[in-house]
């Protein structure tokens, strides 16, 4: 006000009244000529702008450096995570496994999950928001009896309460309970009852259901010391709770109604034969009776497709039906049946009598259209474990995880939306065919493909890999149909895979027979779509009709090589411990030693032609874990392997992997953080742009674990793999 005020009483004083124009003195008789008024303007004019422009350069400098401050301002890093865990996803920094969840609607989705997270979505999964749970406390199940009334449990006992569809919660964890039943040789309060007290480390609940019948009962159920069953009931929605426990049969991980009846089923997964926990109810939960005929092994899931049949699934891939209740059970083949490793199932849902879907570890999803009698795959959306799945009607699905997973599908399974971590593993081999089609391997049998440059990765699966004992190795992508990959032998033939279908079915290549313990296939390289090599321990397999066929050669004695490169038909050189590095000349037949000029180990090779070349290691003490590595070592070639020549890191970190574009733009990876270290896990970038002569140290961001390998698409594009599913990429050359 005060400004419009001032210009207000300027403009009168400069146009003034009548009476003080006419007393103004002529513009002819003013001194100086009159062209000097206009000019003057003109010159004040163009000051006012300059300053006017000044002012406004020196407002967006201030701007910018007030932006810079801002802890929230966006950040973009050089390097893209392209597999990011929950927290670096969502806005509350949460990274922890949701466990289980509940559908209210074909809208409305409420998961839990460990630390006390409860978030809440009203758009099927698009957007969430988190809840406050007032615990810290691992929720592990959830249910709801209507829309509005639902229940929470989970470790300690605790027992958490809403009654407006998930929005608040109450912690209504009972306290102390008197348990009718009698335990010899525990401390009674009077001789016959036991003494509950809530909330105490020695309780766990796992799930929650709700009788059809009556809306306020409710049965929950969990274990205590990990191997007895723990199960109370409900009749006023979770505010007055009995011990209706039976010690006789083991932990309970899941509890289902029918509108006739029950069952909770579960079992110590250590001692498979403890009544397999598994137990049902005719009279709406009031009384439990152990099966007469239970499902072998222990049980995590069940579900109802009418009053009295339901499956049970559980860790060890077992799929079981019964028609009578819960009292009597019979296998049944799955899809997975065939496979020689077993994968763990989590959770069963229905949403009609014949639609159902089952979720487990490996990501995978089944879904039946026939009442259980035929199951299928869906498509696989991650590698990590599914915790639980729910399933409406109107075939709306969802499913929660590891890592803050959280998907939904609108058709069944067959297509997911949301956020997931595609894998937790160790990811160790990558490789590209072009600059968009490439394969990543790690641990747990774990393979992933892109076709658009490392932007996406979708999870593959190579049957008979999916044991947690045989990881992947390494891969060799030829083009965008074909790939090897290889790892640990699980039998004298070795262990060779591949495909012709871009990573749709695969084909097991036997090795050569008699390999035994040295036939751990650890690298694979390709110089063309022909001639490739996979390096055991002490030997070296070759083939040269594109990995369909292999024959055997034996390296020299004590090499215990890491790495191999195929860089022609012809030549191939190979690292290992104890500087070791070995080459030949004539497609893998004969090998010679090469000098290196150190003692420690040597695990990444690179070759941009058939003369440069670098390696990438570390110096160790002898027999010592890389992770003890004073310097990380890199050594060049020009010579095709004969020679090398050590370059100057930078580092002291060991560095495992390396890629080069072309002579002179590369990069290293690498960081301290093996199996077994005790410190803080961090990974390393090294860049050089004049063929390694220096190197420089990039950004990476918070959080970056060890890194192991790395694969150049071009001078500026890369993607560098490593521990506990790290999947990072940039487009700047990572600067």
């Amino acid at each position: 006000m005060g400004h419009q005020g001032d210009r207000s009483a300027s403009t009168r004083t400069e146009s003034g009244s009548r009476d003080d124009r006419r007393s103004r003195v002529p513009i002819a008789r003013r001194a100086g000529p009159r062209r000097a008024v206009p000019a003057a303007r003109a010159l004040l004019t163009t000051r006012r702008l300059l300053y006017a422009a000044s002012e406004f350069v020196s407002w967006v400098r201030m701007a910018a450096l007030r932006w810079s401050e801002l802890p929230w301002r966006p950040r973009v890093l050089p390097w893209q995570r392209i597999n990011p865990s929950g927290r670096d996803e969502n806005p509350w920094g949460i990274d922890v496994d949701l466990n289980d969840l509940a559908i209210l609607d074909d809208n409305t989705i409420v998961a839990v999950g460990d630390g006390g997270v409860i978030i809440r979505s009203r758009d099927f999964g698009v957007n969430w928001s988190l809840q406050e749970s007032g615990t810290h406390k691992d929720l592990l199940g959830v249910a709801f009896a209507d829309p509005t009334r639902g229940l929470a449990v989970g470790r300690w006992g605790i027992i958490l309460a809403t009654t407006d569809g998930g929005l608040t919660w109450k912690d209504i964890t009972p306290g102390e309970m008197w348990s009718s039943r009698d335990v010899p040789g525990a401390a009674n309060a009077d001789g016959t009852n036991y003494l509950v007290v809530l909330p105490d480390r020695d309780y766990s609940l796992r799930a929650v259901g709700f009788s059809w019948n009556q809306p306020d009962r409710a049965v929950a159920v969990g274990d205590v010391n990990g191997n007895r069953a723990f199960m109370l009931l409900t009749d006023s929605a979770g505010y007055r709770w009995a011990d209706i426990s039976d010690w006789s049969v083991g932990p309970l991980d899941d509890v289902r109604f029918s509108d006739v009846a029950a069952i909770a089923v579960g079992g110590d997964i250590y001692s498979p034969g403890f009544h397999a926990g598994v137990m049902f109810s005719m009279d709406d939960g009031l009384t439990w009776i152990p099966a007469a005929v239970p499902p072998a092994g222990a049980l995590s899931g069940t579900a109802f497709t009418n009053r009295k049949t339901a499956f049970a699934i559980g860790y060890q891939e077992q799929l079981a039906v019964t028609t009578d209740g819960g009292n009597g059970w019979a296998n049944v083949d799955s899809v997975l049946s065939s496979d020689a490793y077993q994968i763990a199932l989590s959770d069963v849902d229905f949403g009609t009598a014949a639609k159902g879907m089952i979720v487990g570890d490996y990501g995978t999803v089944m879904a039946t259209s026939d009442g259980g009698s035929r199951w299928a795959p869906c498509p696989r959306k991650t590698r990590i474990l599914l915790s639980a799945v729910s399933l409406r009607q109107s075939q709306r699905a969802a499913v929660v995880g590891r890592g803050f997973t959280a998907l939904t599908s609108a058709d069944g399974g067959q297509t997911w939306g949301g956020r997931a971590t595609i894998t937790f593993s160790n990811l160790s081999g990558i490789s590209f065919a072009d600059s968009q089609n490439g394969m990543i391997a790690g641990d747990r049998g774990d393979l992933f493909r892109t076709a658009d440059g490392g932007v996406t990765w979708q999870p593959l699966n190579v049957t008979g890999a999916r044991n947690i004992q045989w990881p992947l190795e390494d891969v060799a992508v030829l083009d965008a149909n074909t790939a090897i990959v290889v790892g640990p032998n699980g039998d004298p033939e070795g262990w060779i895979w591949r495909t012709t279908d871009g990573g749709l079915t695969w084909t097991r290549v036997l090795a050569p027979t008699g390999l035994g313990a040295e036939g751990h296939l650890r690298a694979l390289s390709f110089a063309d779509a022909q001639h490739g090599m996979a390096l055991g321990l002490t030997r070296v397999l070759v083939t040269s009709d594109g990995g369909s066929s292999w024959s055997e050669v034996a390296l020299p004695a004590g090499s215990d090589l890491r790495a191999i490169r195929c860089i022609t038909p012809t030549l191939a050189v190979a690292v290992g411990a104890s500087g070791h590095i070995v080459r030949s000349t004539d497609g893998g037949n004969a090998w010679v030693a090469a000098t290196s000029g150190v003692s420690g180990l040597l695990l990444g090779i690179a070759f941009v032609d058939r003369s440069n070349g670098w390696v990438v290691g570390a110096d160790v003490p002898p027999n010592a874990s890389e992770d003890l590595a004073t310097a990380g070592v890199i050594l060049r070639t020009t010579d095709g392997g004969s020679t090398w020549q050590r370059q100057t890191s930078g580092t002291d970190a060991p560095l495992r992997g390396v890629s080069f574009a072309d002579t002179q733009v590369g990069t290293a990876v690498g960081g301290r953080g093996s199996e077994g270290y005790t410190g803080a896990e961090v990974g390393i970038v090294l860049r050089t742009i004049d063929g390694g002569a220096t190197w420089s140290a990039q950004t990476l961001g918070p959080r970056v674990r060890n890194l192991k390998q790395i694969a150049m698409l071009d001078r500026l594009t890369a993607v560098a793999i490593g521990h506990g599913g790290t999947i990072l990429r940039t487009t700047t050359g990572g600067s």
